[in-house]
Parts: C-alpha cells; sequence; structure tokens
C-alpha cells in the first residue's frame, strides 16, 4: 500500500515537474464536452469524453487524456521527455480498496488528500502547493477536495468514499490558468465514478 501511494506521488510530482516545460500547441477538448465514451475495466467505471485517450496501468489505476500527447507527458516520468500544451488535459483514477484500505488507516477521504498533499508537497523539487482538503459531496458520495498548483499548472486531488468498494483518489491537472476548463470534464466525470471491490 506504501508502495502504491510512493509510486504514486512519485509519478505526479514527476508530471508536475515536467509539466512546467509547457509545449506546443494542441488538441484540446476540456471544455463544455459530452461524456459519451465508457470506460468499465478493472473494477474501475466512468464516462470519458469521445476523442480522449485512456492507459489502463494496473500499477497505478488509469489515466485519461485530451490528446495523446497529454497523455505522454503523464506517463513520460521526466521533465526532458514532456510536452503539455496549453489546452491538453489529464486526468488519473487510483483505485483502493479491500486490504489496501485497511493498511492506510485512513477512514475518511479528507484525511486521504491531506496525506497524499502533503506527500506531493514534500516531493522532489515540485514547487507545488496545496491549500487545506475541504470535504466535499460527490454524486452522493462522502468525499474531500484540495487543489494545488506551481507557476506553471493547477492540480485538483479528490478521494471519494466508495462505501464497500473502497475509496477513489482521482487527480486533475490542467496548464496554469484552465482548471476552470478541465473542470467541465472532470467534475462530470466524478459524477460517474463507480468501483468494484474486484479493483485494486
Amino acid at each position: 500500500m506504501t508502495r502504491k501511494i510512493s509510486l504514486l506521488v512519485m509519478m505526479l510530482v514527476a508530471l508536475l515537474a515536467a509539466a512546467c516545460g509547457g509545449g506546443a500547441a494542441g488538441g484540446g477538448g476540456g471544455g463544455g464536452v459530452t461524456l459519451s465514451e465508457t470506460y468499465d475495466s478493472n473494477g474501475v467505471t466512468f464516462k470519458y469524453p469521445s476523442g480522449w485517450v485512456v492507459d489502463p496501468n494496473s500499477s497505478t489505476g488509469v489515466s485519461i487524456a485530451s490528446a495523446q500527447a497529454a497523455l505522454d507527458a503523464l506517463n513520460a516520468g521526466s521533465a526532458a521527455d514532456v510536452n503539455l500544451a496549453a489546452g491538453q488535459y489529464a486526468i488519473s483514477v487510483l483505485p483502493f480498496t479491500g486490504d489496501e484500505v485497511q493498511a492506510m488507516a485512513v477512514t475518511d477521504p479528507k484525511a486521504l488528500v491531506s496525506m497524499m498533499a502533503t506527500g506531493i508537497t514534500g516531493g522532489e523539487a515540485s514547487g507545488i502547493t496545496f491549500g487545506d482538503a475541504a470535504e466535499a459531496t460527490i454524486n452522493g458520495k462522502p468525499g474531500a477536495r484540495a487543489t494545488g498548483s506551481n507557476d506553471k499548472v493547477d492540480l485538483q486531488m479528490v478521494a471519494i468514499n466508495m462505501g464497500d468498494s473502497g475509496f477513489a483518489v482521482v487527480f486533475a491537472i490542467a496548464p496554469k490558468g484552465e482548471m476552470g476548463t478541465l473542470n467541465n470534464t472532470f467534475n462530470p466525470m466524478l459524477d460517474t465514478l463507480a468501483l468494484t471491490a474486484a479493483a485494486g
């Protein structure tokens, strides 16, 4: 469990540090879109916009992005390899189920968001600062949100208590000043998110 969180924190720190490099203009799709596609695999289900690309990765959950370049940026892991352009967005879903939830010894979404935000903020030269986690109800489920940013990107982290299925932690990343556009996709996508006990 600690390894899974550590891998996620390292991936996000690398992505955020790399995203600071900016990039070429291209593929958008973050604003006012219809969620017409369905991802349903490995115990994770959600709707997302047509034209977005999907990368199911069993070690970190599943990621979607508005363009292949944004997905490549999410998976690059090094600042030299990333090209996150204006208008490109990425979302990652990380399910925590069964034994993982028990191992975390975290019983509420706000505590989980706070713990993960602390890990990311303390990461390798991320330059990211997070606001305090705030409780939120997401599709009728208890949850929490925190927003973070550095000088180039905005980040939103959401944890949702999915009942007997565990917790979902979802990250959204957008170029600086573009989270409002991404929220047009991110918030409706969160409302469609479901986990089954088989996820993990």
